[in-house]
């Protein structure tokens, strides 16, 4: 665990926050992300850019709007974000059902 993050429980699921990015996430969950739009279109990118996806269906983010974001990864995916500033991000270690 990095200086920049903490780990949270919540009964069986653990909750890690981290504030900065490159996250690499430590076993398969869930990451929920806070990003503050620019104006233009975000992407998400997964372990250096071997996979990428537009956030908001590919819509510009409005400059100062503050978005909310979850996605699935998968143990040792590396998640970072570009076109948005990132706020915070929280790691689930378990899928919620």
């Amino acid at each position: 665990m990095s200086a920049n993050s903490k780990l949270i429980s919540y009964n069986t699921q653990n909750v890690t926050e981290f504030t900065s990015l490159p996250f690499s996430a430590p076993s398969s969950g869930r990451i929920v992300f806070q990003v503050e739009g620019s104006g233009s279109t975000a992407t998400i990118s997964f372990n250096n850019g071997s996979t990428t996806y537009q956030l908001n269906s590919g819509s510009a983010l409005a400059s100062g709007a503050i978005y909310e974001f979850s996605v699935a990864v998968a143990s040792g995916d590396t998640f970072t974000i570009s076109g948005a500033t990132f706020i915070r991000g929280f790691f689930i270690s378990e899928v919620l059902v």
